[in-house]
């Protein structure tokens, strides 16, 4: 277990590792050991909706774990790993929709990856 200090209210919090993102019990201030605090605007919506993307020309599964106004986080169904800043189209309700990888985080197997939305609105 590692000892993490909230930025915010100084208190202090333990976790097994220093990349994820969790609350702090005292304040509930979202930040990472590595990261810093939680530097997504606005709110986030939880989804259990499911999408396919295209990179490198291949297409892929995942899941949409939550929705922002300017992006998403999504689990990916097999190993790939997306690096940030790589370009991906995310295919929604037969649209498609470009996005830019802000980060990836593989923890425990599972890859999330945060996603900001470029461009939409093409028919796919």
């Amino acid at each position: 277990m590692i000892r993490l200090t909230c930025l915010q209210c100084k208190g202090d919090s333990y976790r097994l590792d220093v990349d994820s993102f969790g609350s702090c019990p005292y304040c509930g201030n979202i930040f990472s050991g590595s990261y810093g605090s939680d530097r997504r605007a606005g709110n986030r919506t939880a989804s259990a909706d499911s999408l396919k993307f295209i990179y490198n020309g291949k297409r892929h599964n995942a899941s949409v774990l939550d929705i922002s106004d300017t992006g998403m986080c999504l689990a990916l169904h097999d190993d790939t790993y997306l690096a940030k800043n790589v370009l991906i189209d995310l295919i929604v309700d037969f649209k498609c929709m470009n996005a830019r990888v802000i980060w990836t985080d593989i923890t425990e197997g599972l890859s999330r990856t945060g996603v900001r939305i470029e461009s939409c609105s093409t028919d796919y």
